[in-house]
């Protein structure tokens, strides 16, 4: 346990907490400017098993948002470049990445703790939503463009579904509307720092419930969405 001593060293955070994020498996899907950060944490913190999914190669405009590349990198497959670089991070966790978009046929014999949903279009947010519920797997979802963004999580039993809130797409994406690098920094340290409150089983996390994001007015708001 020496790697997550400063771990332990918080009054409320036990050994029997950093047992369930080793022990815990998460289906994760997108490993672009939201799963940069999350990738590196939940990695850094001992989850034992993340299996990915993420059909990319790195272009030079991810760079100012997805921290997990370089521009040697250029043109590279990034699910092999999240593999070998967890392997350097944590040789004590297993890490698994499905080059393709996400397909549930691949892991549908699979029992998953969680499901982490940050790809960048809508469609592939309404299909994860829709194998979360089938499985009845809690979910993490996430979303940013310019300054802004939101963390929207469901448990395994609520009957809330994501195209409950956004029934369709019209949201812009990051590539038509854009993006300041720091904004999926921080949306997706916070979507890990879910992924580890909803693991741990603590009764302090968002599901059922939104949080939004602007830091162009270093403003946020959580809204109660339970159905």
């Amino acid at each position: 346990m020496e790697r997550y001593d400063r771990h332990l060293k918080i009054k409320d955070f036990s050994i029997d907490d950093q047992t369930k994020l080793q022990k815990a498996s998460i289906l994760m899907v997108g490993a672009g400017g939201l799963g940069s950060p999350i990738l590196q944490y939940l990695i850094g913190v001992g989850i034992g098993k993340i299996t990915l999914f993420e059909p990319d190669i790195v272009s030079l405009d991810n760079l100012p948002r997805q921290i997990l590349y370089d521009e040697d990198q250029i043109g590279e497959k990034k699910g092999e470049i999240v593999e070998a670089l967890a392997q350097q991070k944590n040789s004590e966790i297993k890490l698994t990445c499905f080059k393709e978009k996400f397909n549930p046929e691949r892991v549908r014999e699979i029992s998953f703790d969680l499901i982490i949903c940050s790809p960048d279009n809508y469609d592939a947010r309404v299909q994860t939503d829709a194998f979360a519920q089938e499985t009845k797997t809690d979910i993490v979802h996430g979303a940013v463009q310019e300054y802004g963004g939101h963390l929207l999580s469901i448990g395994a039993n609520q009957k809330l579904r994501y195209t409950d809130i956004f029934p369709e797409p019209t949201q812009p994406t990051v590539n038509s509307k854009g993006i300041i690098g720091p904004v999926a920094g921080i949306v997706g340290s916070y979507m890990a720092l879910e992924a580890i409150n909803i693991i741990r089983n603590i009764g302090k996390d968002l599901r059922g419930k939104i949080l939004w994001l602007d830091t162009e007015k270093f403003e946020q708001r959580i809204f109660n969405i339970e159905k």
